[in-house]
């Protein structure tokens, strides 16, 4: 039984997670399609239902058991955000579109996931990258160690040892000067480069907001989170790793001290954990509650379970996104649960969390 493959955002490889081809147990075929194949995904993509045929090799069928892609490829990716599928064939790949046309013939090594309806497709031939357009003209030459997948409108790329900027038409728009570079952060317009002296963010235009000397041990992560740059601090002297946060003005929001930072949504404060404690910050970086408790919860619908050792003994409350209690600590344990502060803060809460969705980027940041 062959893999179907789901495209997430990747700057390379091409494959990101894999589950195994399920047999449709649904009406939405009659029994006689199905009898045609050995499996058949239920799951729709942009139309279409992936089968497997006897000889293990994939295609895809509509709604009504047409063939619009034939069995004959060993792999197929699946991207939802466009109707693209990435066909295997004989170990190489190709791209077709929902209807069965074949852009981009299986020709090539790999293929970086498209984004941002650029109208090219990056991809990677006798070990070199290029840019090639949806009927396979050529859009930049094979010239290329590396080119990632478009952000923000550029791909960052590489050859000859230095890494630079290109756009769509495969026009250099920042120059090749760098050791390393990293995508574009949409909405943001900063990505991280890395040159002899320095990590640094740099605008479209070329211009350095923030940089990190090698020598300072410090080394910033490349995504930028709801506003925030997470910063790595190496200590020599302990062999330990600390964590900071920046904004993408470039002003410290919390130095690089801590064991573990957590941050969530926008809205919502900083936990941190230092010495084995846990406290609070806002997204200024103002503390709310000081380093001495056992544990701070992640929140759940704008309030956070908070734990406190006393004689051994573990004490829990509940404070809300001001670091306010909303259920103390001196309250009898049988009252203290989830849902007493939930229903609280339904009931109190002015900024609607509980019908929030929680779809946002989130991260976790901790050293073992």
């Amino acid at each position: 039984m062959k893999k179907l493959m789901m495209l997430g955002f990747l700057t390379c490889p091409l494959l990101a997670h894999a589950y195994v081809l399920p047999i449709c147990e649904s009406d939405t075929f009659s029994q006689t399609i199905k009898q045609k194949y050995d499996s058949i995904d239920c799951g729709s993509h942009h139309g279409l239902f992936i089968t497997e045929n006897a000889k293990n090799l994939l295609g895809a069928i509509d709604n009504k058991g047409k063939i619009i892609i034939d069995n004959e490829y060993e792999q197929i990716d699946v991207q939802d955000n466009y109707p693209y599928f990435y066909i295997q064939k004989n170990n190489l790949w190709g791209v077709a579109d929902n209807k069965g046309k074949i852009l981009i013939p299986p020709i090539y090594t790999q293929i970086q996931p498209y984004h941002e309806n650029t109208g090219v497709f990056v991809v990677e031939k006798h070990g070199k990258w290029g840019i090639v357009n949806q009927h396979n003209q050529i859009v930049q030459d094979f010239n290329y160690s590396r080119i990632d997948a478009f952000s923000d409108g550029l791909a960052s790329a590489c050859k000859n040892n230095q890494c630079g900027y290109l756009d769509k038409n495969g026009n250099t728009v920042i120059n090749f000067i760098y050791q390393d570079a990293y995508h574009f952060n949409k909405n943001y317009d900063l990505a991280l480069v890395k040159n002899n002296t320095n990590y640094q963010f740099i605008n479209k235009q070329n211009k350095a907001i923030l940089s990190f000397n090698h020598k300072d041990n410090i080394i910033p992560d490349q995504n930028i989170i709801n506003g925030f740059i997470t910063v790595n601090f190496y200590d020599k002297k302990s062999n330990n790793e600390y964590f900071g946060l920046y904004n993408t003005h470039g002003k410290i929001i919390l130095s690089p001290i801590y064991e573990y930072i957590y941050y969530d949504k926008e809205k919502l404060p900083i936990i941190v954990k230092k010495d084995g404690k846990y406290g609070l910050y806002n997204k200024n970086g103002k503390k709310l509650l000081d380093e001495k408790y056992t544990f701070i919860d992640s929140y759940n619908c704008g309030v956070a379970q908070i734990i406190q050792t006393i004689g051994g003994q573990e004490q829990i409350g509940y404070i809300d996104i001001h670091g306010k209690f909303v259920i103390d600590f001196n309250q009898k344990p049988q009252l203290i649960k989830t849902s007493d502060a939930l229903a609280y803060l339904k009931i109190n809460s002015k900024d609607k969390s509980c019908q929030e969705i929680t779809s946002e980027p989130m991260i976790e940041i901790f050293n073992d």
